[in-house]
């Protein structure tokens, strides 16, 4: 499936393949993600933006 995935400060975020979950435990849960949104905020802070002002 693909996958946004955050790598590191300075970098932006990637488009990558990574295997189905499973559930392996009796714990266990998968939940169906219906849509998803980035702050703004998080962005900035990879970035190397400030996390607060000071």
């Amino acid at each position: 499936m693909r996958a946004v995935q955050v790598v590191g400060y300075g970098q932006h975020p990637r488009m990558a393949d990574v295997p189905e979950p499973e559930v392996t435990g009796p714990y266990d849960v998968i939940v169906k993600i219906g849509g998803a949104g980035v702050c703004r905020a998080d962005l900035h802070i990879l970035e190397g933006g400030r996390t607060s002002p000071g």
